[in-house]
C-alpha cells in the first residue's frame, strides 16, 4: 500500500483551507518513457508525477469497473472538487468515473502518494513521443463503421456493437431487423420515454422501441452491455470519418472544465472567450452577459438537468452568444430543440441559427417568450451543406433590458422527423 502524502504535500493541499501558499512540483525525470501526470489541485496547487502503473483503474456508473491504459487518456477533470470525475479519452469519450477509495496513487518526487480526487481540478496526461495513443475504440471489430453514443447524462462513448445486427419493435412495420451500416441514427426527443426515433441510411425514419434491454458494446474499456435507458442517441459513423468525429454535446449545460465548482442556486457569469463551459464557445460585446445558473433561483428552475444559461444579466448589452460546432451529413435534415424563459417583463429575444463551415446561415429561428416564468419550447431545421455546421444562440434583444433576463436550456440536434400520417407502406 502507498504511503500516506507526504508531509511537504499535505502541506500544499491544507492551502485549500489555511493559506495562500502554492507548490511548484518538478517533473519526475527517473523514466523519460513514462506517462506524464500535470495535475492541478482545487487551490490553484500543480503537481507533476506519473502513475506506478500502466493502468488506470475506475469505476463507471455506465460501464461497470473498468481499467484503460493511460496512453488511451487525453485528461481528467474535477471542477466541482467532488469524487465523481470526467475522463476524456483520446477517442473522444467522455464519461463519468469514479477512483478506487477516491485516490489517485501517483509517483513524484516527494515518493509514492495517495492523492483524495477531491483536491483534484485536472489532470493533464502527456504522452513520451516514441509511444503512441493506445487505439481509441475496440479494433476487433472492424466492420467499417462506429458507433457515436451519447448518453443522458452528457456523456459520450465510441464503440462498435458486439452483435453485425440490432432488433428493434416498429409500431409501423412489427419487428425489424437492421445491421448497423443500415443505420444512420437512433435518438430519443423526450427523457422519460423507451420509444425512439430509427433513422436509416436510405432516409426512411420509423418510431421504434429496443427489442432488448441493454445494447452490447466493444468499447476501449472492453465488452460491456450498455442499459438502453441511459441512452440519449447512437450514430452509426464510417470508419474513414471516425477519426474527425466532432458531436454535438453537452445540450443542457450540466458539464465544466477547467473551472471553480458551480455552487448549488448560484449564477457565474462567463466572460467572452473562456472554454470552461464544455462543448461551447462565448462571444459578445465584451463584458460578461452569459452566466450559467446552477439549481433554482428566486423560485426558478432549470428546463431540465442541474444547470441552464441567463443572457442579458445585470441588465448588459444584447449581443452574449454561445456556439457549438459539431459534425453534420451533407444534405441530410437536422432538427435543433430547445426551451426558452422569459424572466421579468419585456422585450428580449433569442435568434437561433444554424452556419456551415464558410459561415452563411443556413436556417434561423428568432424566439421571443412571451409568457413569464415559464419555459417555452422552439425548433427549427436546417439541411446541411457542410461536413460541419455551427448552432449558435444570439442574444438578439432589440436594446438593454431592465429588470427582464431571458435563459436557455435543453437544446438537442437531432434528424428531422417524418409525417408518419403521409408515409406509404408497401404491403409487398
Amino acid at each position: 500500500m502507498n504511503n500516506p502524502i507526504p508531509l511537504i504535500l499535505r502541506g500544499a493541499l491544507c492551502a485549500l483551507a489555511f493559506s495562500s501558499y502554492h507548490l511548484q512540483a518538478a517533473p519526475t525525470d527517473a523514466d523519460d518513457s513514462a506517462v506524464r501526470l500535470d495535475i492541478e489541485l482545487q487551490d490553484d496547487s500543480r503537481l507533476v508525477g506519473k502513475s506506478p502503473d500502466d493502468m488506470l483503474t475506475f469505476h463507471s456508473t455506465v460501464m461497470g469497473d473498468m481499467k484503460l491504459p493511460w496512453t488511451g487518456i487525453r485528461s481528467i477533470e474535477n471542477p466541482r472538487g467532488a469524487n465523481t470525475l470526467q475522463l476524456m479519452e483520446f477517442n473522444g469519450d467522455l464519461i463519468a468515473v469514479q477512483f478506487p477509495a477516491n485516490v489517485l496513487h501517483l509517483e513524484t518526487e516527494f515518493g509514492p502518494t495517495d492523492l483524495p480526487v477531491k483536491l483534484i481540478r485536472s489532470v493533464k496526461v502527456t504522452i513520451p513521443p516514441r509511444r503512441k495513443p493506445a487505439p481509441g475504440s475496440a479494433s476487433a471489430n472492424q466492420t467499417g463503421w462506429r458507433l457515436s453514443i451519447e448518453l443522458r447524462d452528457g456523456a459520450h462513448v465510441i464503440a462498435n456493437g458486439l452483435a453485425d445486427t440490432m432488433t428493434f419493435h416498429s409500431f409501423a412495420m412489427g419487428d425489424l431487423k437492421l445491421t448497423w451500416d443500415g443505420i444512420r441514427s437512433i435518438e430519443y426527443a423526450e427523457t422519460n420515454t423507451d420509444t425512439a426515433r430509427l433513422t436509416v441510411t436510405n432516409g426512411d425514419i420509423y418510431e421504434v422501441q429496443f427489442a432488448v434491454p441493454s445494447l452490447g458494446l466493444e468499447t476501449s474499456f472492453g465488452k460491456t452491455e450498455l442499459p438502453v435507458k441511459l441512452i440519449r442517441s447512437v450514430k452509426a459513423v464510417p470508419l474513414a470519418a471516425w477519426a474527425n468525429e466532432i458531436p454535438f454535446i453537452n445540450g443542457s449545460f450540466e458539464l465544466i472544465k477547467n473551472h471553480a465548482p458551480l455552487a448549488a442556486n448560484t449564477s457565474t457569469s462567463i466572460t467572452p472567450g473562456e472554454t470552461w463551459l464544455t462543448g461551447w464557445t462565448v462571444a459578445g460585446p465584451g463584458g460578461p452577459s452569459v452566466a450559467v445558473q446552477n439549481g433554482t433561483i428566486s423560485g426558478l428552475a432549470p428546463y431540465e438537468g442541474r444547470q441552464w444559461l441567463v443572457f442579458n444579466q445585470g441588465n448588459s448589452a444584447p449581443g452574449g452568444s454561445v456556439s457549438q460546432t459539431f459534425n453534420t451529413e451533407m444534405g441530410v435534415c437536422y432538427k435543433v430543440s430547445f426551451a426558452v424563459e422569459l424572466i421579468g417583463s419585456g422585450n428580449v429575444s433569442i435568434t437561433a441559427s444554424a452556419l456551415a463551415s464558410d459561415k452563411a446561415v443556413i436556417a434561423s429561428k428568432l424566439c421571443v417568450p412571451t409568457v413569464s416564468q415559464t419555459w417555452t419550447l422552439f425548433d427549427f431545421n436546417f439541411t446541411a451543406t457542410s461536413p460541419e455546421t455551427t448552432l449558435i444562440f444570439l442574444d438578439s434583444s432589440p436594446s438593454p433590458a431592465q429588470m427582464v433576463d431571458i435563459a436557455l436550456d435543453g437544446v438537442t440536434v437531432t434528424d428531422c422527423e417524418t409525417d408518419f400520417s403521409q408515409l406509404k407502406l408497401d404491403k409487398n
